[in-house]
């Protein structure tokens, strides 16, 4: 396996090709999501049912489930590394509180931390690319629905250095990165591209508007943009999730959007409700079989 695979949908997709069909996909999938949507609790297992049954183009992969990842692309679908990123490994360790304090009142506290955790990640993009991943997304949750979540001084002197760097190392195992982060990114939009990522994955916890900024500041950028069908509307039923799913289809038509969930799913519900989402984003995109 020698990813990623110039051809599929999501690297076309992904590399914003001008006759690129719109890509879909699923992003973070807790248990019961994987329960509805693939059969079982288990990525391994869930992932490639997941790939088949709902004919996906991509899936995320978490840590600890590689051997998932050629199973996935046997059935044409593009395995997502899943790598937790610097920041996000330190308020782990130290507590959200007391890191985010942190951030802003003694942020040097921070570096040796930091800088241990950028190894980890390192060695994670390593195993991802030795697995067979077509991508890694970097899990840096760098924002909420309202802004910043991080002074932006912070994330530009102490994060995004440490994210190209990880960035750089996925090239280098000849893999793109994507850099997911839940909320209204739009600040650090720039800076990602900057940083060398293909794409965002992003919006988590905002309304069909909020996402729909969010997707215009992304492809300003030149990037492309992953998500784009909110938990918000799913979590209201199957009338509302097909309506944001026809809404962001619509807008995925003008290209640079890989359509997905927003990394919020819970419940077998939602999961329920992302499956009528899809449909209806597909139709309303266009979605062709080149």
């Amino acid at each position: 396996m020698s990813p990623p695979r110039a051809g599929s949908r999501f690297a076309r997709a992904l590399a914003g090709a001008p006759d690129a069909p719109v890509a879909v996909g699923l992003t973070f999938a807790p248990p019961e999501v994987l329960l509805a949507l693939g059969g079982s609790r288990e990525p391994v297992e869930a992932l490639p049912g997941a790939c088949e049954k709902l004919d996906l183009d991509f899936v995320f992969v978490p840590p600890g489930s590689e051997a998932a990842m050629p199973v996935v692309a046997e059935r044409a679908c593009e395995p997502i590394a899943e790598v937790a990123a610097p920041l996000g490994r330190v308020l782990h360790q130290l507590g959200w509180t007391d890191g985010l304090r942190a951030t802003a009142e003694d942020p040097s506290s921070l570096r040796p931390a930091l800088d241990e955790a950028e190894k980890s990640a390192a060695e994670a993009v390593r195993v991802a690319a030795a697995a067979g991943a077509g991508a890694v997304v970097l899990a840096e949750d760098l924002t909420g629905s309202s802004g910043p979540l991080v002074p932006p001084d912070f994330a530009f002197a102490e994060v995004f250095p440490r994210l190209q760097r990880l960035a750089e190392a996925a090239a280098a195992g000849g893999l793109p990165a994507l850099l997911h982060t839940d909320g209204d990114a739009r600040a650090f939009v720039s800076s990602a591209a900057r940083a060398g990522f293909a794409g965002v994955h992003g919006g988590g916890g905002l309304e069909p508007e909020g996402v729909a900024s969010l997707v215009a500041a992304v492809r300003r950028a030149r990037l492309s943009f992953v998500g784009g069908i909110p938990t918000v509307e799913l979590a209201s039923g199957p009338m509302r999730a097909v309506a944001a799913g026809s809404r962001v289809g619509l807008i995925a038509r003008a290209g640079g959007v890989l359509l997905a969930d927003d990394g919020g799913m819970s419940s077998a519900a939602e999961a329920s409700s992302f499956v009528s989402a899809l449909q209806a984003a597909r139709e309303a995109a266009g979605r062709g079989d080149a």
